[in-house]
């Protein structure tokens, strides 16, 4: 997360994400995190003519896991303001730099968006009350069992650190360990059986609540950092217990055609279905105790109706405040840790449309998903002759990440096994 500001001089917030907003006003510090994107205008006064400002962009340390001892918090630029009225791009004319300083405001620990009421877009759009369906998309930071796949939460690698526990060894030999095995069931347009919805299965009006006991990973507790990495593992992002992993030379949608609303996605893969035209709810719901992080969806707009804490049961859900009454309106949302956030989305684009971290690292960890819309409308489309010519250069594996066939965690597994012979 950024801490934007220019010394000396207030900002007033006028865009975010692309939506004009009448915004906060009059601010020392703008903060924003990862894929964010906001318009200011810096107040300005006639004695500031022919002088020149720093413009300072912060990093907030108490956002990163770790932090190194020779990093350079703050980047540095410099506005320069002419004594006319022209309008000049490029370096400041004087070669001296600005005498300018910092706000002494204290910054603040809390690694989440501006306050999103203080925000109201100025072109007004309402979203209905009612939904057709909903979706959920539920993550967490875990390790992966290289050997099988299986999945060990957080908590659980911080309770065997602890305790120094065999049973995560004893799960590494026999390869039975899961800890989803114990998880309650998935939402029911979020599960991850390699099939997508049938538009019979999302009935129209149905109330838009996730079901009752949705959660598959253990309540939420707060950890001081990461634990160790268990033996036998890599750390992992989690999206409903799936983690993404990118296949260049199997397209998404390519598996889709043309089999429409019975097509089978890849069972590696996060998905949410929004069969018909129509709004839908979308639960974005951080399971992680302590990050934060923002959430990017491409092609549809998510209208922010409602933000809750924990997880969003029946119960949770009941006592939110929904907005639907010109909402903001964002193409990326901030999510704190333990926290969750409800986006009502127009599903009047056809595609598949992924959802994803927009903090790089955790996108390339597995933090993605795919938001299926209008799987129908999708079997019809037809792949562009110049897409299809690349297919006779495709060579097995199809689920290769890299050319050649490259496939990382086979190499691993190869290398563990001579480990295992020395």
């Amino acid at each position: 997360m950024f801490f934007y500001s220019v010394d000396e001089h207030t900002l007033n917030v006028t865009e975010a994400d692309g939506t004009g907003i009448y915004g906060p006003s009059d601010l020392h510090r703008l903060r924003f995190h990862n894929g964010q994107r906001y318009s200011v205008i810096v107040q300005t006064k006639k004695k500031d003519a022919g002088k020149s400002f720093y413009m300072r962009a912060r990093m907030d340390p108490d956002c990163w896991s770790w932090v190194f001892n020779d990093v350079q918090l703050t980047a540095l630029g410099i506005i320069a303001l002419t004594g006319d009225d022209s309008y000049v791009i490029g370096a400041s004319s004087s070669e001296t730099a600005p005498q300018t300083v910092d706000w002494p405001d204290e910054f603040t620990s809390e690694c989440l968006d501006i306050n999103t009421n203080s925000m109201v877009p100025i072109i007004q759009r309402s979203v209905p009350r009612q939904v057709s369906g909903s979706g959920a998309f539920q993550n967490a930071f875990g390790f992966e069992i290289i050997a099988t796949g299986g999945i060990i939460t957080r908590a659980e690698a911080a309770a065997s650190a602890a305790n120094n526990s065999s049973l995560r060894q004893d799960a590494l030999k026999n390869g039975t360990f899961n800890s989803t095995d114990r998880a309650g069931p998935l939402p029911a347009a979020s599960r991850g059986t390699g099939e997508l919805l049938d538009k019979r299965e999302i009935k129209l009006g149905q109330p838009n609540l996730p079901l009752k006991h949705t959660s598959y990973w253990e309540s939420i507790t707060r950890i001081a950092g990461p634990p160790p990495t268990p033996a036998g593992t890599i750390g992992k992002f989690f999206v409903n217990n799936k983690s993404w992993k990118t296949s260049p030379y199997q397209p998404v949608l390519h598996d889709l055609l043309p089999s429409g609303s019975r097509a089978r996605i890849s069972p590696t893969i996060a998905n949410v279905v929004y069969p018909t035209v129509g709004w839908y709810d979308l639960y974005l719901v951080n399971l992680d105790p302590v990050a934060s992080h923002p959430y990017h969806l491409h092609a549809l707009d998510m209208h922010l109706v409602a933000i809750g804490q924990g997880l969003p049961t029946q119960e949770t859900i009941a006592n939110l405040t929904y907005k639907t009454e010109n909402p903001l309106r964002r193409d990326t949302i901030v999510i704190g840790g333990g926290s969750f956030a409800v986006v009502r989305i127009n599903a009047d684009i056809p595609g598949a449309w992924l959802m994803h971290c927009h903090i790089g690292w955790h996108l390339e960890g597995g933090f993605a998903g795919i938001v299926m819309v209008q799987p129908e409308v999708v079997k019809t489309f037809k792949i562009p002759q110049a897409n299809l010519n690349l297919c006779p250069s495709r060579k097995p594996p199809l689920d290769a990440i890299g050319p050649r066939g490259t496939n990382i965690i086979r190499k691993t597994l190869k290398v563990m096994k001579t480990w295992d012979i020395l």
